[in-house]
Parts: C-alpha cells; sequence; structure tokens
C-alpha cells in the first residue's frame, strides 16, 4: 500500500512538472516551472560550457513568454519588467559563464572557440 502510494506521488508530481513548462508569468504552474523545473535542469549543467548554454536558454525563455503574453494582450507593465530583469540576469550569467569557459580552456592550452556565435546569439535577442 505504501509503495503505491509513493508511485502514486511520484507520478502526479512528475505530471505537474510536465505541465508547468508550458506555463507563463499569471499562470498557476509558473512558479513550479522557474523555481523547480529549471532550477533541477540546471543543476544537471556542471561543466561552465553547459552553464552558458543553460543560462542563454533561460534568456531565450524569458523572451518566447514575453512574445507569448504579448501576442494575447496580457504583457502588463510589471510582468515585463520582471521578464526584462530576468532576461538579463540569465543573459548576464551566460556571458559570465561562456568567459569563465574560454578562460578555463585557455589555461588548459587548448584553443578557445572565439567565433562570437554565442555572443552574436545573446545580442540578436
Amino acid at each position: 500500500m505504501i509503495g503505491l502510494v509513493i508511485a502514486l506521488m511520484i507520478a502526479l508530481g512528475g505530471g505537474v512538472s510536465v505541465a508547468a513548462e508550458g506555463s507563463v508569468p499569471g499562470d498557476a504552474l509558473y512558479t513550479v516551472k522557474i523555481h523547480v523545473n529549471e532550477q533541477v535542469r540546471g543543476m544537471v549543467a556542471t561543466s561552465d560550457e553547459a552553464r552558458a548554454e543553460w543560462q542563454a536558454k533561460l534568456a531565450e525563455r524569458r523572451l518566447e513568454e514575453a512574445a507569448e503574453l504579448e501576442a494575447e494582450g496580457k504583457l502588463d507593465a510589471d510582468v515585463a519588467a520582471e521578464l526584462n530583469a530576468a532576461f538579463s540576469a540569465h543573459s548576464e550569467s551566460a556571458l559570465k559563464a561562456a568567459a569563465e569557459s574560454e578562460a578555463e580552456e585557455d589555461e588548459d592550452g587548448e584553443v578557445a572557440n572565439d567565433d562570437g556565435d554565442f555572443e552574436s546569439e545573446i545580442e540578436a535577442r
């Protein structure tokens, strides 16, 4: 019986997590998306390069959320400011992690990839 209860709790928790992925600010599950899902996924990014990519993805997600809310006529000034602040924080974290990754590669005697793709991607958003 206890095993069934535990399995049910895991299944329901996983379902909530999956449902939260499509949420935007103002949705009931948005807090789960940014404080649970994104935090857990961020823990998997263990290298500087992986952290840079994840932070860039988070910045992109905030832009997509803003675009979706704007298209629905639901983007008010407070939400726009919140998303803008989150975008800026994720962008700065991505650039910092990318710089740390390049510095680490330089210290290891490897040639750092300096094609500018990452920064141009961030700047384009």
